[in-house]
């Protein structure tokens, strides 16, 4: 009977703990990604139809607009309804939600939120009310974001009821001039 060297029973057992190691961390860096508590996100593209646990969400359009000065309104700021001012930025998108389906799915314009840099931003208008998707059956809506001219990375992202976040990203907005959101009187 032959018997192994002493030292290579340890080498044995370092190696065996080395990858039980090595794949415990692999499947925390795992779980977490697909959680959403990875830094590793996919990103998708305005105009991609993106899978969800229901069906398909899609921002078909997304447009990027820096807000008026003061001058460019003559200095009648005052009483102006929903005015953005310079220093900050109007974001319009255009969502579809699409249910495929054979359930009801519930929505609501708090699933969506607007993330510039860091910070995240709740839709100052909406066409979009809470309400009830039927089967096979899809929504169109406009959802309107005001952001700091901050020159920052714009994502719209979308809360499945999975508990995923999706991501589209809808460009840079511009940083804002020196006194930019300053009223003259």
């Amino acid at each position: 009977m032959r018997t192994a060297p002493a030292g290579s029973s340890r080498l044995h057992g370092a190696v065996v703990a080395a990858v039980s190691v090595a794949a415990l961390v692999g499947v925390i860096v795992g779980v977490a990604d697909m959680t959403g508590g990875g830094q590793h996100r996919v990103v998708h593209k305005v105009g991609e139809s993106v899978p969800t646990s229901f069906g398909i969400v899609a921002v078909e359009h997304a447009q990027i607009d820096s807000g008026l000065s003061s001058d460019a309104l003559g200095g009648q700021t005052h009483g102006v309804q929903g005015l953005v001012t310079d220093d900050k930025a109007s974001v319009q998108t255009l969502i579809t939600l699409t249910n495929q389906s054979g359930a009801v799915v519930p929505y609501s314009p708090g699933q969506f939120r607007l993330r510039a840099g860091s910070a995240n931003f709740p839709a100052t208008a909406a066409m979009l009310q809470p309400g009830s998707l039927q089967p096979q059956a899809n929504i169109g809506a406009r959802m309107d974001f005001v952001v700091p001219r901050a020159g920052e990375r714009l994502q719209l992202e979308f809360r499945d009821r999975d508990g995923r976040s999706i991501l589209v990203d809808l460009g840079l907005v511009d940083k804002a001039p020196p006194g930019a959101g300053a009223q003259s009187h």
